[in-house]
């Protein structure tokens, strides 16, 4: 009789451990990854709002290494090489830059990416005497993705024909954010 108590007792207790933890999953499928939950506290950036929190800047800059001899280039009455003065150089390319910034150490930027179109025109010199070939217009699209910290920096480079050059102050440009997207989150 004391056996027949033991062995129920035994059967029930084991019963018991099997319903408690029967419906854990011992499967290792990991295709089903749990959803994060958004932070409420995070603010979309777009092109209405990212002057907020962003700090933008454009430039052109035209790669006018010294050409063979440091010889300068007489363009319309400019460049021309004085004692103790410099000289006007010109480019075969020049470059679109964008550089942004966070505004704020007080956020962390989350997957920020900054589009922007840069236009305009140059003026085309067919030789280093500064001989016009008339003006010339260029477009581009510049992005920008920035780290955790907001800081991002990117270049087109627009290459000039050939034989044909220009200045910085040769060229009009204008810029554009034409989109931005991510978050900002509070550090």
């Amino acid at each position: 009789m004391l056996k027949r108590v033991f062995v129920i007792s035994l059967v029930l207790v084991f019963g018991l451990l099997f319903v408690a933890c029967g419906n854990e999953s011992t499967s290792t499928d990991n295709s089903a990854t749990p959803t994060q939950k958004e932070d409420p506290n995070a603010i979309e950036l777009s092109v209405d709002n990212y002057s907020k929190y962003l700090n933008v800047s454009e430039l052109i800059y035209c790669n006018s290494s010294p050409f063979e001899g440091g010889h300068a280039v007489a363009v319309g009455g400019y460049g021309v090489k004085v004692p103790g003065g410099s000289a006007l150089y010109l480019g075969d390319q020049f470059d679109c830059i964008a550089r942004v910034s966070g505004a704020s150490t007080n956020f962390n930027y989350n997957d920020v990416i900054i589009r922007f179109k840069c236009f305009g025109s140059y003026e085309e010199l067919n030789d280093l005497k500064g001989t016009s070939n008339g003006r010339k217009a260029f477009d581009c699209e510049v992005v920008v993705e920035c780290n955790i910290a907001g800081e991002g920096k990117a270049k087109e480079t627009i290459i000039m024909p050939s034989g044909k050059y220009t200045h910085e102050s040769y060229i009009d440009s204008l810029w554009e954010v034409v989109s931005v997207s991510g978050n900002i989150t509070p550090s």
